[in-house]
């Protein structure tokens, strides 16, 4: 009898260790499931599949796609209305220039009266005299906005390599024009000289005290008479 109770009883010590194990190891929530299986879903929600990475990389390639192409029809655009406005700056022509303090005259330069009176001229000089008399075309130039007569000649002549001699007389403010392309006063006889027109007159003041206005006509002639020989167009 008592080893069969002992039998029993050992049985039973074994049947509690085994139930005991088996709680210890696989524990069950509330919820039914156990904890390791829990763990695992919360890790593959946390982290996204591979697919869904791929999704999102593609959206955002595409999204970033859109954007170059937006910037650069903005860019094409506001390229167009640069260009635009040049063309426009740029059709301004004459009235753009005057409010730019910009402006347009004539200027000529001539000694044909001098082979009227070729006998007073010395023969050298009178080799080096252009045939036709005529030392500086006339020709439209541009002037600024306070210039004079003679800084419109000056800036000219030294454009185009011509030679001028002018003596600075402070006491009168004013220039007086010696020579032009090496021809001098009294070279021509005592009543010869230089002398400058404005639109067919000739001015009682002195070149660099004449300011330009626009569309002025100006002639340099040289007199053999005081100016009584001059033909002003």
């Amino acid at each position: 009898m008592r080893r069969k109770l002992l039998t029993i009883f050992i049985c039973l010590l074994v049947a509690v260790s085994l139930v005991s194990c088996g709680r210890v190891n696989n524990p069950i929530d509330t919820h039914g499931k156990s904890a390791v299986n829990i763990t695992e879903e919360s890790a593959d929600e946390s982290l996204p599949t591979p697919v869904a990475k791929t999704e999102k990389t593609v959206a955002l390639k595409k999204t970033e796609k859109a954007e170059e192409v937006k910037n650069e029809k903005s860019q094409g655009k506001n390229e167009t209305i640069v260009n635009s406005i040049t063309d426009e700056s740029n059709s301004g022509g004459k009235a753009e220039e005057a409010e730019k303090g910009v402006f347009k005259c004539t200027l000529s330069v001539r000694c044909d009266t001098v082979f009227k009176n070729i006998t007073e001229l010395d023969k050298e000089k009178a080799e080096v005299l252009p045939k036709n008399g005529i030392i500086y075309p006339q020709t439209e130039v541009v002037f600024y906005e306070g210039e004079s007569v003679f800084n419109v000649l000056t800036r000219e002549f030294k454009k185009n390599r011509i030679h001028i001699d002018f003596v600075n007389t402070p006491m009168y403010n004013t220039i007086y024009i010696k020579g032009i392309s090496n021809l001098y006063e009294r070279d021509c006889g005592e009543l010869s000289g230089w002398i400058y027109a404005v639109n067919g007159k000739i001015p009682s003041c002195g070149c660099s005290q004449y300011i330009l206005s626009t569309g002025d006509k100006i002639e340099f002639v040289y007199t053999c008479d005081l100016g009584n020989d001059i033909d002003l167009k």
